[in-house]
């Protein structure tokens, strides 16, 4: 996901590293804490 949101902002606009990146960077580090914590 994050590769396809630098793609798009660099080909399309910078909006969309915004759009799809940044959500997908944060679910990532919520997955990452859920794993760290065993609840996942």
């Amino acid at each position: 996901m994050e590769i396809a949101g630098i793609f798009g902002a660099a080909t399309a606009s910078p909006t969309i590293l915004y759009v799809q990146t940044v959500p997908a960077v944060i679910a990532m580090i919520f997955t990452f804490m859920a794993r760290l914590h065993g609840q996942y």
